[in-house]
């Protein structure tokens, strides 16, 4: 009754076929048709048949371990993979899809995600509405945890929390250490109060809280003034002493006496130097005159070398006198840019060296990405690399036959695009390797 060919699974006319056979009835419901048996069996790597990995109460927990461990590179087509596999068998219990497309426009030059803001907003507030919940809820904690980051760094229109509501959201995500929790609550809280960008605000807050004080940067203008005037002392006379050729010392003196001038508003304050530089010789000033006067006083070989750098180390310091000199003068200028934000050490500690979990650790790594305004990465974060498929060819199962012709028929293409993978729970179980990993990170979130 049934004609199909080997690897090609029964049509529905064909299974009510087999409905009415009176073998049906003593078959088990997993073997009654093709689509019941793929449901719960799968070829394990190493050829076997057996009981699909999915099948077990097991494999929830395994799915969400691997998607902890996505975090940490972060790779982002695994954690679409992942995040959509227990979005299928939980739906609305775990990271979103949009959630982690978003993420990744922090990281690449990708479009955002089709969601809108309202969408984001939305969700947002119900999973705030949730924090009054079991704390021990891992996956709900995640959710929120990663919301809020992308609500800190692409904030809706409008104020999805009150300033009110932020310090117990906040406490609920369980962000690790404080100072991360505290520099999105600070981001959070700038949005509520109507602050239109305060991602600009968190760097000029960072800026002011890694500046060096204005006294550090007096005094190391002070010390470079002096180490230029004893450089200028060593290498008055035939630069310091190494040019031995006559014609090359007269050189030298020429280029001496020619800049002297020049460079008396960088001496010391009580040596005459001047209390503020106005329109300054350059570092690039210096150089080009010796060169002017070298080539006309011939200087050649080894005592050419001595003077070139000579004439160099002498440009150094005036470049750094006037770096210090601007930072100087400027800055009370910005200081007096107000933030909306304020930060700690601790907080700049949270960013560059994050503890807690793996979520904690990337949404340390994406703010720290942000705050200095990082440049993004042109490669597609979603884009599933051929030497991937080739390590792990079960995979090629999970991927649309047409999607993957085309990119293996386009050389310009390295690989096919998450989307493609049509079975997400046979790719999440090809990325488990089959091994049913059980014991459950350790934290209250269920991530390491």
């Amino acid at each position: 009754a049934i004609d199909s060919s080997v690897g090609e699974s029964p049509t529905d006319s064909q299974a009510e076929v087999i409905s009415k056979s009176p073998v049906y009835a003593e078959l088990p419901a997993e073997l009654a048709t093709w689509s019941a048996f793929t449901n719960a069996f799968w070829v394990d790597d190493s050829g076997q048949c057996r009981p699909a990995p999915w099948t077990s109460d097991d494999f929830i927990v395994a799915v969400e371990n691997s998607l902890c461990d996505a975090f940490v590179e972060p790779s982002f087509w695994r954690m679409y993979v992942l995040a959509d596999v227990l979005n299928k068998l939980r739906p609305m219990r775990d990271v979103q899809l949009a959630d982690v497309v978003d993420l990744a426009t922090a990281w690449h030059a990708t479009s955002v995600s089709r969601r809108t803001l309202a969408d984001r907003a939305e969700r947002l507030q119900t999973l705030a509405a949730s924090c009054s919940g079991d704390e021990s809820d891992g996956s709900v904690r995640r959710q929120l945890r990663l919301a809020l980051l992308l609500e800190a760094i692409q904030p809706t229109f409008g104020a999805s929390l009150t300033s009110q509501e932020v310090p117990s959201v906040l406490e609920y995500a369980g962000f690790q250490p404080s100072g991360l929790a505290r520099v999105v609550g600070e981001l959070l809280s700038a949005k509520a109060h109507g602050i239109s960008s305060p991602v600009e605000h968190l760097r000029r807050a960072w800026e002011s809280t890694s500046r060096p004080s204005k006294d550090a940067l007096v005094a190391e203008l002070s010390a470079s003034r002096d180490r230029l005037y004893d450089t200028l002392t060593k290498l008055h006379t035939a630069a310091g002493g190494r040019v031995q050729r006559t014609h090359c010392r007269e050189a030298w003196a020429t280029f001496i006496e020619r800049i002297l001038p020049s460079l008396r508003p960088f001496y010391p304050l009580e040596r005459g130097g001047d209390q503020q530089l106005k329109t300054p010789t350059r570092g690039h000033d210096i150089v080009h005159v010796h060169k002017l006067v070298a080539d006309r006083g011939q200087a050649k070989y080894q005592d050419r070398k001595s003077m070139d750098r000579a004439a160099e180390s002498i440009a150094d310091g005036i470049e750094e006198i006037v770096r210090l000199d601007a930072e100087v003068r400027s800055y009370d200028k910005a200081n007096a840019v107000s933030s909306a934000i304020n930060l700690d050490q601790s907080c700049l500690d949270a960013l560059g060296n994050p503890g807690g979990d793996e979520l904690d650790a990337l949404c340390a790594r994406t703010l720290n990405r942000v705050l200095k305004d990082e440049e993004l990465d042109p490669s597609d974060p979603f884009l599933v690399d051929f030497s991937v498929l080739s390590g792990a060819p079960d995979l090629l199962a999970s991927v649309d036959r047409g999607e993957l012709r085309n990119a293996l028929m386009d050389p310009g293409e390295h690989g096919v695009p998450v989307t493609a993978i049509t079975d997400s729970r046979h790719a999440a179980a090809v990325l488990l390797n089959g091994k049913r990993d059980v014991r459950a990170k350790t934290g209250a979130d269920g991530c390491r």
